[in-house]
């Protein structure tokens, strides 16, 4: 059988792509906790995009329980409005100035 070549991606596109630091994928790189390198020349990696692109969503689903995320409803917006003084004063409004 034909195996497919994997798409290779660089560090600065995985950062893109994690949004994290050159310094934050080099730590999870030395814990062993992030993909693993393809070595492309004395100074050179990148990373299988596959696997990147997995190493993310399993990030997600152990942050969200496995349940996408939704927006709340109109109707819990609704219940929700007109925020009490406390919140609007911590979000700097102040009502009284109306």
């Amino acid at each position: 059988m034909h195996e497919q070549t994997p798409n290779l991606v660089s560090l600065r596109e995985v950062c893109v792509m994690t949004s994290l630091s050159r310094t934050a994928i080099n730590q999870r790189r030395a814990a062993s906790t992030f993909p693993r390198a393809v070595p492309l020349g004395d100074k050179r990696i990148a990373f299988v995009r596959s696997e990147v692109e997995q190493w993310i969503r399993d990030r997600h689903r152990s942050t969200c329980g496995g349940e996408r995320m939704t927006a709340p409803s109109r109707a819990d917006l609704a219940a929700t409005w007109p925020p009490t003084a406390a919140v609007a004063k911590s979000a700097g409004h102040d009502a009284s100035r109306r």
